[in-house]
């Protein structure tokens, strides 16, 4: 008999692991860049806002998975 159990966090999880992967996009008007890799913290230095760009929000089911977030920009998407 094989058990695996798996006790991480569902952020930290692969969506694509997932039986059921979810896709969105979202508009990310106030975003400073941290979630979507734009930029991260840097100690006590807060990031600006970034330009005006989209989210694509990546979600998992069965497990729980994400959610993941990837920058694109309006040229991206047509």
């Amino acid at each position: 008999m094989q058990i695996s159990i798996d006790n991480s966090l569902p952020e930290y999880r692969n969506p694509s692991r997932s039986a059921e992967t979810y896709i969105r996009i979202e508009p990310a008007t106030e975003c400073d860049g941290e979630p979507c890799g734009l930029t991260s913290y840097d100690g006590e230095v807060v990031p600006v806002i970034q330009p005006s760009h989209f989210h694509v929000v990546v979600n998992g089911k069965l497990p729980n998975a994400g959610p993941r977030y990837y920058a694109v920009w309006a040229a991206e998407l047509a």
